[in-house]
């Protein structure tokens, strides 16, 4: 009976493991339904002694893409905030008698939120009001006095003085009657109220916070290199973890960058009619920033070269393969969009962790799976289309 090599079986496997792999790998971006079959058949063509065509050539499946037109956006993470949210304290010292207001109540301008207790304070205001009334009738006494002359200058002063004295006491009792009702600012929502009947507050001590719930704002920190790339009034949208979007425009951007991280604040404005939008909630911003050329493709395309620059493995005029380096421009929910390739290019997408730099390849396109490019089989159409679609001059862009 023959023995068989253990290094030959090691390496079935291992060519089996790869070929596995390549047929269940990303096509890219709307290309996820083509049959790899005949791109595992052209690799294992290649292992064998002999093939038609082009000697050592690696099969790979490619897409041609062409470069579309669309606007770049800035990206700046935040959260929603309040546009209005002021704590409302107590200008005087009392204790809480009536709380007129739950927390999540609805409330409107001039709402009572804290009563505290009068106390003595009406009395005092009669007190107040009986010593104007004196004053009053001594102050027009000493004027008729005067003006007979039967009463000097002097004293008519110091009637004029304890009248308007008077007067301003009781102007000082009335502010803290008033101030004994602590009001709602503006329309909103009763945030938090952090005291109970019966509680005694200071002076400057918080009865309860009041949020403006329309409009709203969704804020965030955008970089030095974007700030200028942003202006007043832009339209943009701010995606929320909850899933949400929500549209509106920027209404505020710093002119002063945070000295810690040298960014600037910049505040979304959108609407919240409905009241279902809670302050504090993450979000990302999106703006548009610039119309750019660029390539959508899937993630699963990119890869690094030696030097760690992002690109993608694409296939030159010459068949062969080649690295070119890209920028990220944005994503969306079906693929990422990059710069820097040329108008029109050839991709690969099965198979381009298996090849390098300079490598001559057989090419299955995606749109003609008929086709192996790079062969005897292909006619010199397809492969002048192939190389046309492929010139990898830089995108000036």
């Amino acid at each position: 009976m023959p023995r068989f090599n253990k290094s030959y079986l090691i390496a079935g496997v291992i060519a089996l493991g790869a070929g596995a792999w390549v047929a269940s790998g990303p096509l890219g971006v709307g290309g996820g339904g083509q049959d790899t079959m005949p791109v595992i058949a052209a690799i294992a063509q290649n292992s064998g002694p002999e093939k038609p065509g082009r000697s050592g050539a690696i099969a790979v499946r490619a897409r041609v893409l062409e470069a579309e037109h669309r606007i770049s956006d800035v990206i700046v993470r935040g959260r929603t905030e309040a546009l209005r949210k002021v704590d409302l304290k107590a200008e005087i010292q009392g204790r809480g008698v009536k709380l007129p207001k739950e927390k999540g109540n609805i409330v409107a301008t001039g709402d009572v939120v804290c009563q505290l207790a009068l106390d003595d304070l009406p009395a005092q205001r009669d007190e107040a009001l009986a010593l104007v009334r004196q004053y009053e009738l001594e102050h027009k006494a000493g004027k008729a006095l005067s003006s007979k002359g039967y009463r000097s200058e002097t004293l008519l002063a110091a009637a004029a003085a304890r009248l308007v004295g008077s007067k301003a006491a009781l102007a000082r009792i009335d502010t803290e009657i008033r101030h004994t009702a602590i009001r709602a600012p503006f329309d909103g929502v009763l945030d938090a109220r952090p005291v109970e009947i019966g509680d005694y507050l200071k002076k400057g001590e918080v009865c309860g916070t009041v949020i403006d719930q329309d409009p709203f704002l969704v804020v965030g920190q955008v970089s030095e290199q974007d700030v200028s790339l942003v202006t007043l009034d832009t339209a943009g949208t701010a995606k929320l973890i909850t899933g949400r979007t929500v549209f509106g425009k920027v209404r505020f951007i710093s002119s002063t960058a945070d000295p810690r991280t040298r960014t600037f604040r910049l505040e979304l404005e959108v609407a919240n009619t409905n009241h279902e939008l809670r302050d504090g909630v993450t979000a990302e911003i999106r703006l548009p920033a610039k119309r750019i050329t660029a390539h959508h493709l899937s993630p699963a395309l990119l890869t690094l070269d030696d030097a760690g620059r992002v690109g993608v493995r694409v296939v030159n005029q010459a068949g062969e393969a080649e690295f070119a380096p890209v920028t990220l421009e944005g994503d969306d929910g079906d693929g990422v969009w990059v710069t820097g390739l040329p108008q029109t290019v050839t991709v690969i997408t099965v198979g381009q962790d298996f090849v390098t730099d300079g490598q001559t390849l057989t090419v299955l396109l995606d749109d003609d799976s008929t086709t192996l490019l790079g062969t005897e089989e292909s006619n010199n159409p397809s492969r002048a289309a192939l190389g046309a679609a492929t010139p990898l001059d830089r995108d000036p862009s």
